[in-house]
């Protein structure tokens, strides 16, 4: 469910622009929680299961955290060369 609020506040990150950082960080939120385990079901443990979530939950916090950071590297490289 809180995947599901942060993919529906990317949608609409244009009507909540100087906020527009909670939702990458709701996201992965959403999928850290849901690799919380949960002692009444057996979940199966694999990389299907357990790395892609949390690969996408770092993105995620990645782009949340500080999004102009891989522009402001490539423009400072650009402007390191000329």
């Amino acid at each position: 469910m809180v995947v599901v609020a942060g993919l529906v506040l990317l949608v609409i990150s244009p009507a909540i622009a100087p906020y527009g950082w909670v939702a990458p960080l709701t996201v992965a939120a959403g999928l850290l929680l849901g690799q919380c385990r949960d002692t009444a079901s057996d979940r199966r443990a694999g990389l299907r299961h357990k790395a892609i979530p949390f690969f996408a939950a770092a993105v995620f916090l990645l782009l949340g955290t500080d999004p102009d950071h891989l522009a402001a590297r490539r423009a400072g490289r650009q402007g390191a060369r000329s």
